[in-house]
């Protein structure tokens, strides 16, 4: 991945706002919300070499050394999985005493593989901390995957797992963090490992200030989302022909972000910085990944033209330049200082870091089609006291940390095509606004799913009416060539106790129901999928109990409303299944086939999710071929299988590094060859936006856009659809047998008229493979990439490739 700095980005100068603004809250990521941490027992992390923290063996360890390598620093501790079938971990014996709450336990943690120098990530289960109270009763804490970044679990007094002692499940203090564990990755799981643990200790939370008050210009896209063309450049040509081409045709049509920072509850003491954070980046691979055997330099148009960056006008990195030497000519000239430049560097980045108090407008250009997080960490500095007049106090002690501030946005290319065979669930129906409705086309998607609930329509016996909204989503969506896929589904309080409609009574009103939505919305509405998750009781919680939803049942549901549908609109196309889970209900499922569930409908829905895996590893395509044989072997020549649901959340803790990048990925990875399959027809992403603001709560975070209140700011997830969509729309996608091989995925998209396209990836480290006649290439973001070799080197984020 391609780390940019926003670096420089604040210029104290005198500056008038005639443009609007508009202030919102921007999202917290993960490891930017993290609280600062500062050591507090004995300043200073917990001596690893002592012989104290070492593996213990006993029915439930795995094997495990500690390795020569362990130092006051880190802790190394190869381990070997040997696959028993219940309990195995690694546990790590520690020497750790916490004496008040308060404090956070937590450290680095790292699993690699056992070959020599190697660093690559070996698959692992959670780490965990078991804290023994002075009772004896034992308190478990999850900290999170061990994918190098802090993980930290707040010492409190309800923690998860609680055994032993006097059973009050309350935590006591002074208590001893007893060992630290390594879980098996799944049940049955046989291999090797390091674990490497750094910083291990107790922390506190420093408490932070809401410092930086972050406002968007009133025109700028909704959800940050800007349009780019991609100037048009040989993948041959060199670096500064390349940038050079790639500035002037970006001149005329350049998309800028404004932004205003103004500093808030300041005292008058008080100075506001803003320092550079990597945690900005742009998404996507670096060109120097990819090159493969390319010996000369080549250019990756970046997406933010990073020279061109202005403060209240004036250009930063010309500003920063210029502060440089001014600091370098100050300088005794007898001095031979061999950090001087790299001191004058840092002198003038805290010059321009400088927000003033009337604020600071920052325009950044937008030089190609991509997306990008940035993260703004302020800091507040006091005037040192020994000199208040002209001196900031600098020092770490005298600098107090702000609330960072993170927000995402992106650009595409203008008028994404649309696939017909991409859907993506929505929420209209429960009072969504249809503004959305714009991010659906945009994105590529050629249909949404919502529903018209039964509940909502027969609201007295035996009345039915259509509500307001309906006709609005169904009439929004229309205009911009989106097919609505309805969903017929829920209970109805005037029919079997509100529970699932199994009665003749209630089976022939919910077909009524069906039939009339099909007759309100024919012309308008072709498809409807008959319930939604009906096996797994989704919205039928509090009549779960009485297991009266069977495949039978079903089925007798199923046939009454396909018969309704039909005889009000011929035409119309019929889902059934109601997207039970292809693995966890494959036993309901193939019993709905054996009630005769294929006989009523033109197709089959089901629900794969596998959140946190990816589709590789999970067998994402042979479970759901796995569903297409059982509806072969029930009779169906030609299996039609619908994906109604799908997709990866980006809640915090999640085991992920980058949680939002891996939703990304998982977009083309999940898609793509599930649609190469010949028997899927339609894939749906669940879901459009943010349900709500619950950093903790996965069901808050599946969208690829953001929530309302926080601007619908489109996620990396949300580029990454429209850049598939561009390259699939029309096509016919294939697995292309002769590239795909040694864990790297291709596949072929083929239109008549035009040339083929590729998208690449790999399943298990980086991996080169050539490739001929390629005439340009993206990352997964649609950002550029250029190469001058036949040789491309891959990893499990896709690119897009057109052949010549």
């Amino acid at each position: 991945m391609r780390t940019f700095f926003l670096a420089v980005l604040f210029l104290c100068a005198t500056v008038s706002f005639a443009a609007e603004w508009i202030e919102f809250q921007p999202p917290q990521m993960d490891d930017v919300t993290v609280d600062p941490l500062r050591f507090t027992q004995e300043g200073k992390s917990f001596d690893l070499s002592d012989p104290a923290f070492k593996p213990i063996e006993h029915g439930q360890s795995c094997k495990a050394t500690r390795s020569d390598g362990t130092t006051k620093e880190k802790l190394v501790v190869d381990y070997e999985f040997t696959g028993k079938e219940g309990l195995e971990y690694l546990e790590i014996k520690t020497n750790i005493t916490v004496e008040k709450p308060g404090f956070n336990l937590g450290g680095i943690f790292k699993t690699l593989s056992q070959e020599p120098g190697s660093a690559v990530p070996v698959k692992a289960g959670a780490i965990r901390v078991r804290l023994m109270d002075p009772s004896g009763e034992t308190h478990q804490h999850t900290l999170g995957q061990p994918n190098g970044i802090p993980i930290f679990a707040k010492i409190e007094k309800s923690p998860g797992d609680i055994w032993g002692g006097d059973g009050d499940k309350q935590l006591q203090f002074p208590c001893r963090v007893v060992s630290v564990l390594l879980d098996k990755p799944e049940k049955g799981f046989k291999g090797k490992g390091t674990l490497e643990i750094t910083g291990l200790a107790l922390y506190e939370a420093v408490e932070l200030r809401d410092a930086l008050k972050i406002e968007f210009a009133a025109d700028s896209p909704p959800g940050l989302l800007f349009t780019q063309n991609t100037p048009q450049q040989s993948p041959t040509r060199q670096r500064g022909e390349r940038a050079q081409s790639l500035a002037d045709a970006s001149g005329s049509e350049r998309n800028v972000l404004k932004l205003r920072l103004t500093p808030k509850n300041l005292k008058d003491d008080e100075t506001l910085l803003c320092f550079p954070d990597d945690r900005t980046t742009q998404m996507g691979r670096a060109l120097d990944e990819m090159v493969g055997e390319a010996e000369n330099g080549v250019g990756n148009p970046p997406f933010i033209d990073a020279d061109r960056i202005t403060i209240n006008g004036i250009i930063v990195k010309e500003k920063q330049k210029e502060l440089e030497k001014e600091i370098a000519n100050s300088r005794s000239k007898d001095k031979d200082d061999f950090l001087a430049p790299m001191m004058d560097a840092v002198a003038a980045m805290i010059l321009v870091s400088i927000i003033p108090k009337e604020g600071a407008i920052v325009e950044i250009p937008i030089a190609a089609p991509g997306a990008i997080r940035a993260v703004f960490v302020p800091h507040i500095a006091k005037a040192d006291p020994k000199d208040p007049s002209s001196k900031l106090n600098l020092s770490s002690d005298a600098v107090t940390p702000c609330v960072p501030v993170m927000f995402s946005f992106g650009a595409i290319k203008p008028n994404t095509p649309l696939d017909s065979r991409l859907g993506v669930c929505t929420h209209y129906q429960q009072g969504w606004n249809t503004n959305s409705l714009d991010f659906v086309a945009k994105a590529g998607f050629g249909m949404i799913r919502d529903e018209m609930t039964w509940s909502s329509t027969e609201r007295k016996k035996g009345e039915l009416e259509i509500a307001p909204r309906w006709n609005e989503y169904v009439d929004k969506a229309i205009q911009r060539k989106i097919d609505p896929l309805v969903i017929l589904d829920y209970s109805n309080r005037f029919y079997d106790d509100n529970g699932f409609p199994v009665s003749d009574e209630a089976v022939a009103g919910f077909a009524n129901y069906g039939k009339f939505i099909t007759e309100q919305f024919k012309g308008r509405v072709k498809y409807f999928e008959v319930w939604n998750e009906w096996t797994g009781g989704c919205g039928m919680g509090h009549v779960k109990e009485k297991k009266t939803n069977t495949p039978e049942n079903y089925v007798k549901l199923l046939k009454a409303t396909y018969e309704a549908v039909k005889a009000a609109n011929p035409e119309a196309y019929v889902i059934g299944g109601g997207g039970d889970h292809s693995a966890h209900q494959l036993k309901q499922i193939e019993g709905m086939f054996e009630a005769g569930a294929l006989k009523y409908c033109d197709a089959f829905s089901v629900h794969p999710y596998r959140q946190p895996r990816d589709p590789e590893s999970s067998n994402l395509v042979d479970e759901v071929v796995h569903v297409a044989d059982l509806m072969k072997k029930h009779g169906v020549k030609e299996p039609k299988l619908w994906i109604t649901e799908i997709g990866w959340p980006t809640p915090k803790k999640h085991p992920a590094k980058d949680a939002e990048l891996f939703q990304a990925a998982m977009v083309v990875r999940s898609a793509v060859p599930l649609l190469a399959t010949g028997v899927v027809e339609k894939y749906f992403w669940y879901d459009l936006k943010n349900d709500g603001l619950d950093r903790i709560d996965q069901e808050h975070n599946f969208g690829v856009i953001r929530n309302d209140k926080l601007g619908l700011q489109v996620k990396p997830g949300f580029v990454a659809f429209a850049v598939m969509s561009a390259n699939t729309a029309g096509r016919n996608i294939l697995p292309d047998e002769k590239l795909s091989k040694d864990g790297v995925l291709v596949y072929r998209l083929q239109k008549a008229g035009e040339s083929d396209r590729l998208v690449l990836w790999t399943t298990n480290g980086e991996k080169t493979v050539r490739v001929e006649n390629v005439s340009s290439a993206t990352n997964l973001f649609g950002t550029p990439l250029h190469f001058d070799s036949k040789s491309m080197t891959l990893t499990d984020e896709p690119i897009w490739v057109v052949l010549k």
